[in-house]
């Protein structure tokens, strides 16, 4: 199932590549966008579903009291109350389960976009065959220690390419000047040709022949580095981005600052949504509390799972951001600044939607 996803997202993230004048930061960038925009109305549901249920709260509190030594009826009668308001419990579990499901897909895309963006695999076995060539050298030079393999061969191939093409314009040099002594031989051949026409006659043959079968193999083996160009030219993905090399691991590469700046940025903005959530949430329970009920002791199954979801995200991610690709890491920053920005927005239009239900 991930790798289906990673697959479609590879498309996607590859057509916006190449929209963007091959810039992969650019394409993370935009990607996130549309990623939000279509996981828009899941936000939107769920956001709505926190809402009737912290209105609910009182009730539930209620509930606790009352079925306080009787867990069989607290349960019954809580799912009885989440059905009467029409209130799915485990809602906001289920949109954990997809973020995290998003996450894993485009960690695998970004780790591995050889795979899942340019597609080589066996739906393309020319591209595969020069991917699993050069993954094969970096094994060779990193000892099998490479963590992220297509990372590093992206690196490899990108040195390879200039090795090749700098080879192409050696072999056109020699080339045209094989060319011009080859004419510059038929024409000394002539010369004596006109003394001794019968006697070089053999050899002028012969020393032609040779000339012209090079010639031939030297095209031959131009071909073969042309087309290899071609393809490397076909996998490369440009990973510098505003100074920054997204293809970096901010684990292996310790003492290059540069590399800790999106990461840095990704843990602020976690923790600013974390802040964000406990300061909404602790708004709206002040808001719903009841007199009646002041009982803090038992807390329903649901809101505690959520409530922990939210924290065990950011902290997982921020863990992961550390010792994975940049790419990954701007994704994540991207998505979560969306993310605050939408819950903000999607939150002020319903109250101000209750506002006016309620004037």
């Amino acid at each position: 199932m991930l790798a289906l996803i990673s697959n479609i997202f590879g498309y996607l993230l590859n057509f916006l590549y190449e929209l963007l004048n091959n810039n992969f930061g650019y394409a993370i960038i935009l990607f996130s966008v549309l990623l939000r925009i279509i996981l828009l109305p899941i936000t939107i549901k769920q956001q709505k579903s926190m809402k009737k249920t912290n209105k609910i709260q009182g009730k539930i509190k209620a509930l606790q009291v009352k079925y306080k030594n009787n867990p069989e009826m607290l349960n019954k009668e809580t799912l009885e109350l989440y059905k009467s308001e029409k209130i799915l419990p485990f809602s906001g579990c289920l949109s954990a389960i997809v973020q995290i499901i998003i996450i894993l897909s485009v960690f695998y895309m970004v780790s591995q976009p050889l795979t899942y963006m340019k597609k080589a695999n066996d739906s393309h076995p020319e591209l595969r065959d020069v991917v699993n060539e050069y993954k094969e050298v970096v094994k060779s030079e990193n000892n099998n220690k490479t963590r992220y393999l297509e990372i590093a061969t992206i690196s490899r191939m990108k040195e390879a390419y200039v090795e090749i093409n700098d080879k192409i314009n050696s072999e056109n040099v020699d080339e045209k000047n094989n060319i011009e002594q080859n004419n510059e031989n038929v024409e000394n051949n002539n010369e004596e040709n006109n003394k001794q026409e019968k006697i070089e006659e053999n050899t002028n043959t012969e020393n032609n022949s040779e000339n012209n079968e090079t010639i031939e193999e030297n095209n031959i083996n131009k071909d073969e580095l042309v087309r290899k160009k071609e393809l490397l030219e076909k996998l490369n993905i440009n990973m510098d981005f505003m100074g920054l090399d997204l293809s970096k691991v901010p684990s292996e590469n310790k003492t290059d600052y540069k590399v800790y700046i999106i990461p840095v940025l990704y843990v602020i903005s976690s923790f600013a949504s974390i802040k964000l959530n406990a300061t909404s949430q602790s708004k709206k329970n002040k808001k719903n509390d009841s007199k009646e009920n002041k009982d803090q002791n038992e807390v329903d199954a649901a809101a505690q799972m959520n409530k922990s979801m939210l924290y065990i995200m950011p902290i997982m991610t921020v863990s992961i951001a550390f010792i994975a690709p940049l790419g990954l890491a701007l994704y994540w920053f991207v998505s979560n600044a969306l993310m605050i920005g939408e819950k903000f927005i999607i939150e002020k239009i319903m109250d101000n939607k209750e506002d006016e239900e309620n004037a």
